[in-house]
């Protein structure tokens, strides 16, 4: 069975990823973007 301190690691858990997710979403944009202003000729292959 769960114990209390399992409960407060998966709360700990939770708030964390709730923090972290935008970040996650705001660097993901602005690699997106930031391929998308480069010159196709200047991107590794396969990046296409």
């Amino acid at each position: 069975p769960p114990k209390p301190a399992d409960a407060a690691d998966a709360l700990a858990l939770a708030i964390c990823h709730i923090w972290r997710a935008p970040a996650t979403n705001r660097l993901q944009e602005a690699v997106a973007a930031h391929r998308r202003t480069l010159a196709p000729a200047r991107l590794p292959k396969g990046t296409r």
